[in-house]
């Protein structure tokens, strides 16, 4: 009998692995809320969100999500990150950092209040925006500017119409919007975790944005889902569920 190699044997094993690997976009109107993530793996994961940093400075992305946009960097290569929800600016610190290794990449930030820590204030290659990102109006002329294609990072929690309104009509094929914190299991309050059950409730917040973004984004046929990325992890394996879109044209 042949027997095969360790190396050849790991050869094979990454080659069958990764034949399976290609993208996959679905309708959402085909999607259902199941997700291979419990309520125990979603406030556990909360543990280590709100005690994330990058270079000193607080960075609320759970590390799922993490992986998620590291996947999606390496494949969308974006020349435009656009962070809408910039804190004290851990995540644009991250996105223009990570982002350098692929593609030269703009990096733009928008919040209504500017609580950025001081080091992300002296990065010169973040753009950061204090506007309402509702205001489809102010924000026009920078959207236009910004070249293609595009990764928005929805974590500012304002309703998906206006975010929609504002951005879909910048956006182009190939373009992502990924909408956070929308599995139904997903915290009603910050810092809530598995540190804590007791003091730990999902019974509003996030059902009532997931709701909102199904709403807005199943009148979006031109959106689907990228099914490849939002179920690395198994189907809905994340912290937000059915909410990686990317735009495929009419």
């Amino acid at each position: 009998m042949n027997k095969m190699s360790t190396s050849n044997l790991s050869k094979n094993m990454l080659l069958e692995n990764y034949a399976d690997s290609s993208k996959k976009f679905e309708s959402l109107s085909v999607r259902t809320r199941d997700s291979v993530f419990d309520l125990k793996t979603v406030a556990r994961l909360m543990v280590a969100k709100y005690k994330n940093t990058y270079k000193g400075i607080p960075f609320l992305k759970d590390a799922i999500s993490q992986h998620m946009y590291l996947k999606l960097i390496d494949e969308v290569k974006p020349k435009t990150i656009i962070d809408l929800g910039t804190a004290a600016g851990g995540s644009a610190m991250w996105f223009y950092d990570i982002s350098r290794a692929h593609s030269d990449c703009q990096i733009v930030t928008i919040d209504l209040q500017d609580m950025r820590h001081q080091t992300c204030m002296e990065q010169s290659n973040i753009c950061f925006i204090q506007e309402d990102v509702g205001n489809a109006a102010a924000l026009k002329s920078i959207l236009e500017t910004r070249p293609h294609p595009w990764i928005l990072s929805e974590d500012c929690h304002a309703p998906s119409a206006l975010v929609m309104q504002t951005f879909a009509p910048h956006m182009t094929d190939g373009d992502y919007i990924i909408f956070e914190d929308t599995h139904p299991c997903a915290p009603d309050r910050p810092f809530m975790s598995a540190d804590d059950m007791d003091n730990y409730t999902c019974e509003e917040w996030s059902k009532q944005k997931l709701k909102d973004v199904e709403n807005e984004m199943l009148k979006r046929a031109d959106f689907l889902i990228d099914a490849s990325v939002q179920d690395m992890y198994g189907y809905n394996g994340a912290t937000h569920i059915n909410s990686v879109f990317c735009k495929k044209g009419r």
